[in-house]
């Protein structure tokens, strides 16, 4: 008995040893981890170049860097605190991603201890980037194609109206996978030069890539039209073109208007015998209507053009659907949105493209050269900007 006792208390004094010295400072087992400050780190990348930062906690010894290699962390060095290294560059190749990892030595009692590790991943710039193709579309929009990068975050686009120029920033792309834009901000009808540049984002910098070659876009040229010299031309529409034909005219010119009129009216017996009349095999026609009934372009407008437009080809005439371009924000005077211009003039275009007739587009060209839209009512158009429409019309017929 008494031999057993001494047993059990042998091994009551070594279990409490061993739970003593997790407690006591100087043993092996001094401090968790967990309990050690963690070094600050962060990753950067100019080019192809890593940066790479850290700070030392109170008391710790050194930093130990870790690269991500092969499928593993391998030490790659180890920063003493009292050399005062706080950053290292690493090359590595464009278009790279790279992991790392920190961790801060501490000693105690002779006996190394180390924190948490502390990750992070750094991306390096991109490839350079090309511009690839360009297209003049309008006058105040051009369209700008680059080579994608799968390495990408984005892109930034500059332009310059000047070869070897100076570029401005015009557009920042926040995906990788988008690989053109349209620019509609351009100004003049002049040339434009493009240049683009890759990105990749990390924790609180992005790392630009080299931009490629720039790349030319060409000057607007409007498009061309064959003078038709004998060629007369009819407009039909309501108010607006009423103050036409009181402020512009031109002796292939006629009119057909009235203010304050819609589809009905254009659709009726008695102003379609008028039109009818006026297309003798030599007239041309041009309709300018809808401002004061949006609502009717799908159950109304289209169908009956649909219809009425073989009628008047198969007079002879070459047919013009006038869109809508009297909007300046917030309504017009009918209380119409710049959705339901987009609604009706979308209706126009695809009745013209559907029976072989042209479609004028009127907002956008009001807008490419600048030309403000409205009098003060919201509604009707002041006399030179009038004037404006009229030549454009002409223009469009091949009328001088």
């Amino acid at each position: 008995m008494e031999k057993h006792l001494r047993r059990c208390s042998a091994a009551l004094i070594l279990m409490a040893a061993i739970l003593l010295s997790m407690w006591l400072p100087g043993t092996s087992a001094t401090v968790k981890a967990a309990t050690l400050g963690k070094p600050a780190f962060v990753g950067s990348a100019v080019g192809n170049v890593v940066t790479l930062k850290w700070t030392y906690p109170s008391k710790t010894a050194a930093i130990e860097l870790y690269g991500y290699k092969n499928g593993q962390y391998k030490l790659v060095k180890t920063f003493w605190k009292s050399k005062n290294v706080r950053q290292i560059n690493i090359t590595g190749d464009f278009g790279g991603s790279y992991r790392f990892r920190i961790r801060g030595l501490y000693t105690q009692n002779g006996k190394r201890v180390y924190s948490s590790y502390v990750d992070t991943v750094v991306k390096t710039a991109p490839n350079r980037t090309n511009v690839t193709n360009t297209k003049r579309e309008k006058l105040s929009s051009g369209l700008v194609v680059w080579t994608k990068n799968s390495r990408a975050d984005g892109y930034e686009i500059y332009r310059s109206s000047t070869k070897g120029g100076n570029y401005s920033k015009v557009a920042t792309i926040t995906r990788g996978d988008i690989s053109a834009i349209r620019d509609k901000t351009l100004k003049t009808s002049g040339t434009y030069y493009y240049k683009v540049r890759a990105y990749t984002n990390n924790t609180y910098t992005k790392a630009f890539g080299g931009f490629g070659a720039e790349k030319q876009l060409s000057k607007y040229t409007a498009p061309s039209v064959q003078t038709n010299t004998n060629r007369k031309l009819l407009i039909v529409g309501d108010s607006r073109v009423d103050y036409m034909s009181a402020w512009c005219s031109n002796a292939k010119v006629s009119y057909v208007a009235k203010s304050n009129t819609g589809i009905s009216w254009l659709s009726s017996a008695a102003v379609q015998n008028r039109i009818l009349a006026s297309l003798d095999g030599n007239t041309d026609i041009a309709v300018w209507i809808g401002t004061n009934d949006y609502d009717y372009i799908y159950n109304k407008y289209v169908p009956y053009y649909a219809s009425i437009i073989p009628v008047w080809k198969s007079r002879g005439a070459n047919v013009y659907l006038v869109g809508l371009g009297q909007f300046l924000g917030g309504a017009d005077g009918y209380g119409g949105s710049n959705s339901d211009l987009i609604r009706f003039n979308t209706g126009l275009k695809s009745v013209a493209a559907a029976t072989g007739a042209g479609f004028v587009d009127l907002y956008s060209y009001l807008s490419g050269i600048g030309v403000s839209y409205l009098s003060g009512d919201r509604v009707h158009f002041s006399q030179v900007t009038t004037q404006v429409v009229f030549r454009y019309l002409l223009s469009v017929a091949g009328i001088k």
